[in-house]
């Protein structure tokens, strides 16, 4: 199939994009800046240029597309909603719909699957269950997701989806990218009295269920995007210092989150126990039911060699397409002479042992390098081997507490898409993870940069 994806380098859209790409569809993209959304998607795409706000869709951005996955929306946790920031919030969702089905209505795409927000639902109504059937709420957000799903609506004679979405769980944005510095540092606690209902969903979760209803045309009408099990905040912060092995002392009164926010404070505080009847019924599998689950894997909290216990690490993914067979370019990576045509320079890295003539599960490396002008040694062993596909290396010996490293190659468009899967540790524990980690992550980062650059070229 071939979907286009508006919102596609936000924070959902990105985990979209690389399920459409696993599923094999071609994919579209629309943005202000195409030159920009191809140096941050790393997948074959088509991009068009397109402002939501003050025109309709180009036609031609809809040419042999079969859905549509709608993600558009400025973020309602942006900061402080004074008035500017609503308008932004408000015509952002129902002006860009309004701009976006005028066209579809016009073209040959059968599929619309739309984001919406549980703020459709009444508030603080105890623990009673909100389902796809429970009336609208009261108040500004209600009406924001009213209208935006009235909007989506005016599709005529389309399979319309309409997802209204709870918290969205991931590592790298939504809710976990403001809430996870101060749980580490050991201050996070309850939010008002910690007794409201939270209805969440694991980011992988929500863009399969989103991929899966532009697919599948048994999905139509509304879906609530939220985990089968709700919790309250109490429970929330309780888990998530469990697993980060931290205290929660510290709540934060519901006067200072009404002073710091104003209004925006009723989506940290106002209760609401969500469920996803109508996804069960469906039988959709959420990979993340429950909520331990879900933060073990935001927090990257596995238990990786040395270590004979989960512990949590800090995670580096990145993704390039190359135009090869995979075959060619798993035979390149394979070769270890080759990492060195594709570290930087300045890390002065050479490979001094391999402990077989030829790369299999069980091989041992000897590298020495330099980082930020110290000299060091590193060991790392093959842990995985399976020719064209995967390969896993991780360290015996050097500068981490853990590095697991896996290699993926998987054949795309002709090409093949490689991705790197990273789990690490800084030594020092948690000073190391204070001070070094932020410089660590830099460099790494840096690392890769280069690497994608030159394999590029």
């Amino acid at each position: 199939m071939k979907i286009l994806v508006t919102g596609a380098t936000g924070f959902v859209g990105k985990y979209v994009l690389k399920e459409l790409a696993y599923r094999g569809h071609d994919i579209v993209v629309t943005t202000r800046n195409p030159e920009k959304a191809k140096k941050n998607i790393d997948l074959p795409h088509d991009a068009f240029k397109w402002d939501p706000m003050t025109e309709a869709l180009p036609m031609e951005a809809l040419e042999g597309v079969d859905s549509v996955i709608h993600l558009l929306g400025e973020n309602i946790a942006a900061g402080r909603w004074t008035k500017t920031l609503k308008d932004k919030i408000y015509y952002s969702r129902v002006t860009g719909t309004k701009n976006l089905v005028e066209t579809l209505n016009k073209s040959s795409a059968t599929t619309l699957v739309s984001a919406s927000a549980v703020g459709f639902y009444e508030r603080n109504v105890g623990d009673k269950e909100l389902t796809e059937d429970s009336p609208k709420g009261e108040g500004w957000l209600a009406k924001v997701c009213h209208d935006w799903e009235q909007e989506a609506l005016a599709a005529k004679e389309k399979r319309t989806c309409i997802f209204r979405i709870g918290v969205v769980l991931g590592s790298d944005g939504g809710a976990m990218d403001k809430m996870l510095f101060p749980f580490k540092m050991g201050v996070g606690g309850n939010l008002g009295n910690g007794n409201q209902w939270m209805s969440w969903v694991h980011v992988k979760d929500l863009a399969t269920m989103l991929v899966k209803a532009a697919e599948d045309s048994t999905y139509e009408g509304f879906y609530n995007a939220t985990a089968p099990h709700s919790v309250t905040n109490a429970t929330f912060t309780k888990t998530l210092g469990r697993i980060l092995s931290r205290p929660t002392l510290f709540p934060v009164p519901s006067f200072v989150l009404k002073t710091l926010f104003g209004d925006m404070s009723t989506i940290l505080l106002d209760s609401q126990k969500v469920v996803p009847r109508r996804l069960e019924e469906k039988g959709f599998k959420f990979e993340f039911s429950t909520l331990p689950e879900a933060l073990e894997d935001v927090c990257h909290k596995r238990k990786l060699p040395p270590g004979d216990k989960k512990v949590v690490h800090q995670k580096l993914e990145k993704a390039q397409w190359l135009p090869d067979d995979r075959k060619k370019v798993f035979s390149f990576f394979c070769k270890p002479e080759n990492l060195e045509e594709i570290t930087p320079k300045w890390m002065n890295f050479k490979i001094l042992r391999s402990s077989t003539p030829e790369i299999q599960e069980g091989t041992e490396f000897d590298y020495k390098l330099r980082v930020r002008g110290l000299p060091i040694k590193w060991k790392t062993i093959i842990k995985k081997w399976t020719p064209d596909e995967e390969f896993i290396d991780w360290q015996k010996r050097g500068p981490y507490e853990t590095w697991y490293h896996t290699h993926k190659f998987t054949p795309y468009k002709g090409g093949t898409l490689m991705e790197d899967i990273v789990y690490y540790k800084v030594p020092g524990g948690f000073l190391g993870e204070l001070i070094l980690g932020p410089i660590i992550k830099r460099d790494i980062e840096k690392i890769f940069a280069y690497r994608k650059q030159k394999i590029a070229s």
